[in-house]
């Protein structure tokens, strides 16, 4: 034992005096005597940490522990009174260093772990919350990118890291991090996809459309598509209003605030229609392929099966998808019929048909769906299907 000891004493003296002292970074002094000069510095630690060999040399605990600290450091000087200078100065330090944490993750178990051990994650927290009623306005666009990539790398591959910042962040948090990534939505969709349907690896290079693809391809292949459509169709504007006023009110902050933060967050929000209608355009995109045109053209042309007519097999054998897509299309008919006052009256499918179709009448009743679709926004599912 104390030969090996010896060894690991060894090993950690190699690559101290392979690597700059606390991996370059600057000193916790320094950084608060020049928060600007530190941002600097750790950008740069930002473009080395691209190669795989400098994240090998820096993972040790030294420089983890040294990064952990200026993350502390500069996390405190948000929010604290500071001028407006020194404030965008320690926000853009601040950014630096999560994009380091964030690259330093990659492939490490190891340090996504010590991110937990210091808390990082309930520290950003309601920081991320307050910013929501920040009254100079939204962060910039590095602190943007930083928090949402950070977070998506340190939970990647890891179920446990998965489930405790879900703990952490949900569900203020968790929205907090979304309202971010306005600017860019498919950062979002890469947090989403790790936090809440992890699959195979996926390049980083994946653009925003590709990983929206990724996540909602998880999402309606599990059977989730009927209870996220209905949760949004039954949505209304005044419950997402107090949602956002609560995300953004932590303890011992005045409700004047939320004000604030709703009138930020308001002017980027879509309609009700937009965001149901998403959730059908997605799917519609996801059944024809990326490279099919508006009208379904210009799909792939193999024989084998396509990931589209697999999905398609999936939804259709799902009943409560099925019942979803028959009522929403009776309703969406019923809806068009009263606005332009068109003469359409349904007729009832006679017996014959529904035998040779092997469905009930009830299942083919257009009015009678159409009716059904229009309770459930207004009422919601029943209680069973909420268990």
């Amino acid at each position: 034992r104390a030969r090996a000891r010896a060894r690991v004493r060894a090993h950690a003296c190699v690559l101290s005096a392979m690597a700059p002292p606390r991996g370059g970074l600057p000193e916790a002094a320094a950084a608060v005597a020049d928060p600007a000069q530190a941002a600097q510095e750790v950008t740069e630690l930002v473009k080395a940490s691209l190669q795989d060999d400098w994240r090998e040399e820096n993972s040790h605990q030294e420089v983890l522990d040294a990064l952990a600290d200026l993350i502390d450091l500069h996390l405190d000087a948000l929010g604290s009174g500071a001028t407006q200078e020194a404030e965008e100065a320690h926000e853009a330090a601040l950014a630096a260093c999560l994009k380091l944490a964030r690259n330093l993750c990659m492939g490490r178990r190891s340090v996504q772990e010590h991110w937990r051990r210091r808390g990082v994650v309930e520290k950003l927290a309601p920081r991320l919350r307050a910013d929501l009623a920040r009254a100079a306005g939204e962060r910039s666009l590095p602190w943007r990118d930083a928090v949402p990539s950070f977070l998506a790398n340190l939970v990647a591959g890891h179920a446990e890291l998965r489930v405790h910042v879900m703990m952490a962040l949900f569900p203020y948090g968790l929205a907090s991090v979304f309202a971010l990534c306005w600017h860019r939505p498919h950062l979002a969709f890469v947090l989403a996809q790790n936090l809440f349907a992890p699959g195979e690896e996926t390049p980083a290079e994946v653009q925003a459309r590709e990983w929206a693809t990724i996540f909602f391809h998880s999402l309606w292949s599990q059977g989730g598509f009927p209870h996220v459509y209905r949760g949004i169709r039954r949505m209304q504007a005044d419950t997402l209003h107090v949602f956002f006023c609560q995300a953004a009110l932590p303890a011992g902050v005045s409700p004047d605030v939320a004000m604030l933060a709703l009138a930020g967050l308001v002017p980027r929000l879509c309609c009700h229609g937009e965001a149901v209608g998403l959730l059908w355009h997605t799917l519609h995109g996801l059944l024809i392929g990326p490279g099919a045109g508006p009208d379904g053209e210009g799909g792939r042309g193999d024989d084998k099966p396509s990931a589209g007519r697999e999905l398609a097999r999936v939804l259709l054998t799902d009943e409560a998808f099925v019942c979803l897509a028959s009522e929403e299309m009776a309703d969406a008919c019923s809806q068009v019929a009263l606005r332009w006052k068109l003469p359409w009256r349904p007729e009832a499918a006679s017996e014959e048909a529904c035998a040779a179709l092997g469905v009930d009448a009830a299942h083919v009743d257009v009015p009678a769906l159409a009716a059904a679709a229009a309770e459930e926004a207004l009422v919601g599912p029943a209680a069973a299907e909420d268990d």
